[in-house]
């Protein structure tokens, strides 16, 4: 097994085709041009169908990239100790460690992205940054979203819960916060084959694309990996996106878009609820082996969130 600081993701799998697989299949269904999905895309999404079609679907996404998960598993990429929830400062440290490894090949694949991206103008750093958008986004979906479908109902949810949202909340605060300037080095950031993440293209967040920023079909997964943590500095973060989030779209979003936003900042609001009642998410209890207490187990027994968990 490999540290963070050592991993390096394998080029065979983590490439160009790779995220564009992901998008063209997370994504397929969607009409050309819309901003806000179907409502058969958010059933297949959170799992809003019938058995058989989540069924289906599950089986699907295990098919097609249960290997590429099984690559960076834990038996492949170690982490350090996880802090507790009321450490947010130490996790939040790490972000860009546990990060570096997915940001790296991002940045190897970014110029071949340029050259297929169907959305891409002609001009080359437009190109780049939107590329980089749309790879950073796919990556997000592989590690946030991906492993509760292929894993859902396993005793492999807590892998979910302690290592791949671990690095999809590291990745979402390291493209969120990022501040390098043009004028710093990005030498630190070269791997041993010489790959380089281009830090001089997140002068603008990839949340914050033209493409992305007024859609929030394709805005709102970065955000997502912040609302599973059971940091409150994560979802004090995650607040603040979604005011800006809120703003943004009350310049050039409509009705629709707007009701995307609200429909996450209610989600976000009844997470936040459980965090500063319990300090972690009760229903979380059971797969990862945490003693219940007594008011979570009088509080799951009457009908608490459990968010399809």
């Amino acid at each position: 097994m490999a540290t963070v600081c050592a991993f390096q993701l394998d080029d065979r799998i983590f490439n160009t085709d790779l995220y564009s697989t992901i998008e063209a299949f997370w994504f397929q269904g969607l009409p050309p041009g819309a901003t806000t999905p179907p409502c058969s895309l958010t059933a297949r999404w959170f799992g809003l169908g019938s058995q058989r079609e989540k069924d289906e679907f599950n089986s699907t996404c295990s098919s097609r990239f249960k290997y590429v998960l099984e690559a960076i598993g834990p038996e492949k990429l170690t982490l350090p100790s996880e802090p507790g929830s009321d450490d947010d400062g130490e996790e939040r440290g790490n972000a860009r460690a546990l990060a570096l490894p997915f940001l790296l090949q991002l940045g190897k694949s970014t110029t071949t992205m340029m050259t297929t991206d169907k959305h891409c103008s002609a001009k080359g750093n437009i190109n780049e940054k939107l590329a980089l958008a749309k790879s950073a986004m796919s990556m997000i979906i592989l590690l946030d979203q991906l492993p509760r479908n292929i894993y859902k109902a396993s005793p492999q949810m807590a892998t979910v819960f302690r290592h791949y949202d671990r690095l999809a909340q590291a990745l979402s605060l390291s493209l969120l916060l990022e501040t390098t300037s043009s004028s710093e080095s990005e030498s630190s950031y070269h791997d041993d084959e010489g790959g380089a993440f281009p830090t001089t293209l997140l002068h603008q967040r990839p949340d914050l694309h033209p493409f992305i920023k007024s859609r929030p079909v394709y805005r709102e997964w970065f955000y997502l990996p912040l609302q599973h943590s059971e940091h409150l500095s994560h979802h004090t973060l995650l607040s603040q996106l979604i005011s800006a989030y809120r703003n943004d779209i009350a310049e050039s979003g409509g009705e629709a878009e707007m009701r995307e936003v609200d429909s996450l900042a209610d989600f976000e609001r009844r997470h936040v609820v459980l965090l500063e009642r319990f300090e972690r998410y009760p229903y979380r209890n059971d797969v990862l082996g945490r003693e219940i207490t007594i008011e979570e187990k009088q509080w799951l027994e009457n009908g608490g969130e459990t968010f399809g968990f």
